[in-house]
């Protein structure tokens, strides 16, 4: 099966085409230099070189507090980049496999979202990942929607590394203790994409690390597994004074995914011990 990675350079993409590739995949590796997918020619380009049969489309603009600053680069590229994936896809008949994310939900509920609640974003970021599903779902009849929750892995800036690289210089450590949520390892994501791929399932997914955490319950553990001590202190989101509005409830309920029958992720502890290589 000829599988096209969009956003290949980054945290998730790396792992993505990994996981793809050891299996009966054939796969093709892009990012910016290949395509830029803000520009639809270009993506129709590359489209018409591969013909590809599956598309993971990582590819995003991630910045939460850059979109507030800078809205039409996010909608750029997380909107109009996932319209032009998107048209492209149901030009060569291709799946598309699309990565959202828990922004598009205000966090206001008491139990984890479900893919059939209603998505009321609260920042640009939000939005434009939400706009981005709406693409993905109404320009292409073979869609996936994959949903997920505080990334993390190897090759990208996240919260894991910068939580460590915090404790090595000596800096103080202040982690939100009033946002839950439920970390993921970007090596678990990419498997449970491969096994949604090959279930030949489509529509909305939520995957997520089992289990839920705070911010700073999940900084502890980072170092507690690295064997620092390192004090941290819990202090609440608007201390932080960041410029974009995140929800404070971020859990997403795995429910399709256990409706289709395909294996969830372990629990988010047991992604943090396959991150540090146990």
């Amino acid at each position: 099966m000829k599988t096209l990675v969009l956003g290949a350079e980054g945290m998730l993409g790396r792992q993505v085409v990994k996981e793809f590739g050891s299996g009966n995949h054939s796969v093709v590796a892009a990012d910016r230099a290949e395509a830029d997918i803000g520009n639809l020619s270009e993506v129709r380009n590359l489209f018409s070189s591969i013909t590809p049969e599956v598309v993971i489309h990582c590819a995003a603009y991630t910045d939460v507090d850059g979109a507030e600053r800078d809205p039409e680069r996010a909608y750029r590229v997380n909107a109009m980049g996932t319209r032009n994936v998107a048209q492209c896809c149901e030009e060569m008949r291709a799946r598309l496999v699309h990565i959202s994310s828990d922004y598009v939900f205000d966090g206001t509920a008491c139990i984890p979202y479900r893919e059939f609640d209603t998505p009321n974003p609260l920042s640009v970021y939000g939005h434009s990942k939400y706009q981005a599903e709406w693409y993905a779902s109404r320009l292409c009849r073979r869609f996936v929607i994959v949903r997920t929750s505080w990334l993390y892995g190897p090759g990208g800036r996240n919260f894991v590394s910068a939580i460590l690289e915090k404790a090595r210089r000596g800096e103080e450590l202040k982690v939100v203790d009033d946002q839950l949520g439920a970390p993921t390892f970007t090596g678990h994501l990419a498997q449970a994409l491969k096994n949604i791929v090959e279930a030949d399932a489509l529509g909305i997914f939520h995957v997520t690390g089992q289990g839920r955490c705070t911010w700073f319950e999940f900084a502890k553990y980072i170092l507690e597994k690295r064997n620092m001590d390192v004090p941290v202190t819990p202090v609440l989101t608007p201390e932080l004074g960041q410029l974009a509005p995140r929800p404070s409830f971020s859990l997403l309920d795995n429910f399709n995914m256990r409706l289709e029958g395909i294996p969830l992720l372990p629990h988010w502890r047991d992604g943090l011990a396959a991150h540090f290589g146990e």
